[in-house]
């Protein structure tokens, strides 16, 4: 059941990628707002990795069912853009997009702002950083957790 519930809390990007589509496309929502939301999704999924590590101890076991919708979505957009190069028409193009959408505009300010020299015109740039900083986020809640009850464990 556990397992369970690490794959549920994966796929929270997904609407939450549909509601900054709607902000950006519906109430012209660009810059900082978008900077925001991001960053604010860093910040819960620092909380998720710290909250998993409540459900196990293995590592291992967390990163693999808690990001194996992240693992689904990235491979489904670097299979398309390298095979088709482009993105396929409905939910199958779509859904991968919008799983990283809330993440992207803290990677691209980064990119932009350290590797100027890369094109911010390209997702796929901007893919492989976003599922990085997700997992460094998520790694670093859930070790910080562990070692809080490994020295709840030692006291006892």
């Amino acid at each position: 059941m556990k397992r369970l519930g690490l794959i549920a809390l994966s796929i929270i990007p997904i609407p939450l990628g549909f509601l900054t589509d709607h902000l950006m496309m519906k109430f012209n929502w660009f810059g900082f707002p978008l900077f925001l939301i991001g960053i604010v999704f860093y910040i819960f999924w620092f909380f998720m990795g710290y909250i998993s590590a409540n459900f196990t101890l293995s590592m291992r076991e967390t990163l693999l069912y808690s990001h194996s919708i992240t693992i689904l979505c990235a491979t489904l957009i670097i299979g398309q853009l390298l095979l088709l190069e482009r993105f396929t028409q409905g939910l199958l193009g779509l859904l991968p997009q919008m799983y990283f959408l809330p993440m992207i505009t803290p990677v691209s300010s980064i990119i932009r702002n350290v590797f100027f020299f890369i094109s911010p015109f390209r997702i796929e740039h901007f893919i492989i950083p976003a599922f990085l900083m997700m997992l460094s986020t998520f790694i670093l809640g859930f070790r910080i957790k562990s070692q809080q009850l490994n020295l709840q464990n030692c006291e006892v």
